[in-house]
């Protein structure tokens, strides 16, 4: 239960609005399947205005068992890891039906992301940002990029993308990150990845 008041501190943090859509990394499927939980929650007790918002998860592409059941509609069926984003490394989701539900009942997806594209995504996110996030953030940050180049996330919405863990955990094989300040607005971010508004 603890892991839907992530939901509760995103509303709290926007004001007690819903954003229109949120992206989050998907291993066992728990915390994915907990904020559509806490979003329903809010909604129901009337302390966050707006409908709950948009689920996207994102898996790797070494290990999609939920990510694939969504694509081919099927429930979740086991796969062997072979991801470099350990968090995300669970073959075997104990949360992935629910998961799959969280999204459909959101209007959302859950999509699996290149492991060749993993490090970059990881990296942009931390050079543009300062977000030094481990490699399901950059899983999640893959997601969120795709979503809006197929324009299902369009300009103008807020969007929450949550980052599960520190980059600052040792990688013996990984240069190290050369962060880039911005300014603190949503505009100056979407206009350092090249998506701004205009």
């Amino acid at each position: 239960e603890g892991a839907k008041m992530i939901a509760y501190e995103i509303a709290e943090q926007l004001g007690w609005e819903a954003p229109d859509a949120v992206v989050c990394p998907v291993g066992s499927g728990t915390l994915f399947a907990k904020l559509a939980q806490g979003f329903v929650e809010l909604a129901a007790l009337g302390l966050a205005t707006g409908p709950p918002p948009r689920l996207h998860g994102a898996q790797p592409g070494g290990c999609p068992p939920v990510a694939a059941a969504w694509a081919d509609e099927r429930p979740p069926s086991r796969v062997t890891p072979e991801t470099i984003a350990r968090s995300l490394a669970v073959g075997d989701p104990s949360y992935g039906e629910l998961a799959i539900g969280a999204a459909r009942m959101s209007g959302g997806s859950i999509t699996a992301v290149p492991e060749d594209l993993i490090r970059s995504s990881t990296d942009l996110l931390a050079e543009n940002s300062g977000v030094l996030a481990d490699l399901a953030g950059g899983v999640a940050f893959g997601a969120l990029l795709d979503l809006i180049r197929v324009g299902a996330i369009e300009p103008g919405e807020r969007v929450v993308l949550v980052v599960t863990g520190s980059g600052m955990k040792p990688r013996r094989d990984d240069p190290p990150y050369v962060a880039r300040e911005i300014g603190a607005d949503a505009e100056d971010f979407l206009d350092v990845l090249g998506l701004s508004r205009d």
